[in-house]
């Protein structure tokens, strides 16, 4: 399913039904969107507080600057969150353990918050270009091997009859 951002002129019926009092489904209705996407746009670009109001000439160019920004951060331009991570790879620290316990040494510091498949993406990254990180892993592997998927694929036939 694919998905297409809001326009300004959305916006504008959007900032215009809701302070006339309309229900976040009607407004979805008179746009022709999900009443999802518009809770999730005021949610996202409204007011902060109750007393002030959706604008759509303001959260417009909020919205489209929000667009061009990556969802994440760049972890890997953060020195002490990798120089934290390759010394616990080092102890022979598993990712999901890395990950765990950054929550817990660091639980005011959003900065030393990363996903144990990103640690695996930097680790499988490094062994491209023959770094060495992949030798801490358990399983000691360059690369990931493929997931078996049972019930998909050639192995079994679908209305199969058995003996």
């Amino acid at each position: 399913m694919s998905y297409i951002h809001l326009t300004e002129n959305e916006r504008y019926v959007i900032s215009h039904l809701n302070v006339a009092g309309f229900s976040k489904r009607e407004i979805a209705r008179r746009i022709n969107r999900d009443h999802s996407t518009v809770s999730r746009e005021l949610k996202r670009n409204g007011p902060e507080y109750d007393c002030t109001v959706y604008w759509y000439d303001w959260t417009h160019p909020v919205a489209l600057k929000r667009r061009h920004q990556a969802r994440h951060y760049r972890r890997e331009g953060n020195e002490r969150l990798v120089d934290y991570v390759k010394t616990k790879l080092n102890l022979q620290w598993s990712p999901e353990e890395i990950s765990d316990y950054m929550r817990i040494n660091y639980p005011d510091d959003e900065t030393m918050r990363v996903c144990h498949e990103t640690i695996y993406r930097w680790i499988y990254k490094d062994a491209k270009v023959n770094g060495k990180l992949y030798l801490n892993l358990r399983r000691g592997r360059k690369r990931r091997r493929p997931q078996k998927r049972y019930g998909l694929g050639r192995r079994f036939l679908a209305g199969r009859k058995t003996r």
